[in-house]
Parts: structure tokens; sequence; C-alpha cells
């Protein structure tokens, strides 16, 4: 049986790539990731230095574009001693005409893997003292140890590349984020702003109003105040306009809105509202006390965010307090050390 749990990642990628505002920052990472792997392919190849190799393909050589300026070459080198080996990375760096010559050191070591060591440190030294454009790469060491020069590939650019495929998977780890901040703004915003409109709903019924007359009274308010920043009180604004242009009873409505949304506290009043409305209960005293409860989460989670503040602003007020002492101590400590 084939396992089939991969097709859904990938469904949902597909969908997060066919955004237009995802796809706009794909293209313009792409296109640097481009534009930087190029630079390094470039500049790889040694910006103009090259590479000479004989007729079996193996490294002989190097050649700078210009013998006045300091030029690096990454090489690789085996060298061979008997029985003993040694494969070593090298960078080479040849030195301009006006640089100052540093004689190369070296250690000598009893062991034949540091020989070799020391016999690759003492070509190193000896390449980056050697002037001219075009240089060749000794065979053999001093001892007679039989040497091989490869040149080392640049992978710098297809790591520059995985970029793209680095901010898919941010993308996809990141998918619900959005949602989940949504939704936090919705419930912040009912928990604001439905204690005052239960208030309202209240009062204007206690004055002798049907609840579709204070609904509507409501919804009227909020619009000439503005909604734009309030989900809560936009909403109302937007249930009251498809039950009049679409000539639908308001309790349904509500209901569906309180099915799709899933906050407790507004499908808790949505239940009033439909008891009233179906089976004529009386509101008043259960919406008095919604309202009070209302209230009453309404001040707990202010003093929850008061908390957070508090605590994310510590961390700023120890490093004041910290600055403060240095300023403070500072002098009497000078004073000490007598300076």
């Amino acid at each position: 049986m084939k396992y089939k749990g991969w097709r859904i990642p990938l469904k949902e990628l597909r969908e997060l790539v066919r955004m237009s505002e995802n796809r706009r920052k794909i293209a313009l990472i792409f296109l640097f990731s481009a534009a930087v792997s190029g630079l390094l392919w470039i500049r790889g190849t040694g910006g103009g230095n090259r590479f000479i190799v004989n007729e079996r393909g193996r490294l002989v050589g190097i050649l700078r574009e210009d013998d006045g300026r300091e030029s690096t070459f990454p090489l690789t080198v085996e060298i061979r001693s008997g029985e003993a080996s040694l494969r070593k990375e090298l960078l080479v760096t040849l030195r301009g005409e006006k640089a100052e010559r540093i004689p190369g050191r070296s250690k000598k070591e009893k062991d034949s893997v540091a020989e070799l060591e020391r016999s690759v440190s003492e070509v190193q030294a000896k390449l980056q003292e050697r002037r001219g454009r075009k240089i060749m790469l000794p065979t053999k060491t001093e001892e007679g140890a039989v040497l091989r020069w490869e040149r080392v590939p640049n992978r710098s650019p297809l790591k520059v590349m995985v970029l793209p495929f680095f901010y898919l998977l941010f993308l996809y780890a990141g998918r619900n984020e959005k949602e989940k901040k949504a939704a936090e703004r919705r419930r912040s915003s009912i928990l604001r702003s439905m204690p005052s409109f239960c208030d309202q709903l209240l009062l204007m019924m206690n004055c002798g109003l049907i609840f579709r007359d204070a609904f509507a009274r409501i919804a009227e308010g909020y619009q000439k105040h503005g909604v734009k920043d309030d989900y809560f009180r936009g909403m109302i604004v937007e249930l009251e306009h498809s039950a009049r242009s679409g000539k639908r009873n308001l309790v349904p409505l509500l209901e569906e809105q309180a099915r799709a949304i899933g906050n407790r506290s507004f499908s808790r009043l949505v239940n009033l509202i439909s008891d009233n409305q179906r089976k004529g209960t009386n509101m008043t005293g259960k919406l008095r006390e919604d309202a009070a409860t209302l209230w009453e989460e309404r001040k707990q989670a202010a003093a929850e965010r008061g908390k957070l503040a508090e605590t994310k602003l510590s961390l700023p007020l120890a490093m004041l307090l910290m600055v403060l002492i240095v300023i403070t101590a500072a002098p009497a400590m000078l004073q000490v050390k007598g300076v």
C-alpha cells in the first residue's frame, strides 16, 4: 500500500504558492538568489584567474589576472611519501609585486603524517612568495614526496539557491499563523465591544423598543461612528445590512454568524435572542446578567494584559538600572584605583 500522507502537505504548499502575494515574494527571493549565486560563481572562478591543466586533465598550474594584485586560489593537494599519504585543502594567496616577502615557517616532527603536514606548509609558503601571472605547481617536494593538485569546487552558489526552498518551508510552517492572529483579533474585539452592546440593547428594550428596532438603532450608530478597526461592530453593521437588503430574518443570520465564529460569549448572546424571538421568553434579566459577566471577563482580560506588559518591560527596566548603577559607581571606582 502506497503512502499518500504527503499529498496533503503538497496541496497546501501549492495553494500557498498560488497566492499572488507569495508569488511576488518567491520570485524576488529567487532573482536575488540567482544574482548572488552568479556573483559567487564568478568570484569562485577567480574573477579572471585561471587554472592550468595538462592533457590528462590534472591541475599543474595557476594563472592570475593581474600579478600586481593579491589573488586567492582554493586548492586541494594530495601528498604521498612511501606508504604515508595526506590530503589537505589549501588557500593559496599570491601576493602582489609590491608586497613584502614573508618567509615560511616549518616544524620538525617525528611522525610521518606530521612530516607531510610540514612539507605541505612549506610548499604553500613558497607558492605564496612567487611572482608573475603564470605559476606552475610543483609535482614533488624537496624530500621527494609526490604532489597531486586539484581544484576545490565552488559550492557557494548552490547553497544560496536553496534560499527559495527554505522560504517555501517557512511559508508552510507558518501557514496557520495568520488565521491564529485573525482569530485572536476577533476574540479581542468581541470581548471589548460586546459588554457595551449588551448594555445598549438592554437600555433600548427597557425603553419600550422591540429587539429588531433596537438592533437597527445600534447598527446605525456604529455605522455613523465608523467600524474600520472594530471587528464586532463591523459584524453588527454587516448583519443589519444583510437582513435589510436580503429581506431575511435577523435571527438565522445571527445563528449562522455564531457558528462561523465559534465564540462562546457571542453564541450565548445569540441563544438568548433566539429564545426571545422564537419562544417569547423574557431576555432582559438574562441579558443583564450576561452583560455583567462580560464586563467581568473584560476586566480580567485587561488585568492579564497589564501583567504581561509588566513582564515585557522588566528587561528594559533592568538594562536601565544597570546603566544607572554603572554611571553612579564609575567615579567611585576610578577614585579607588587612583586614576
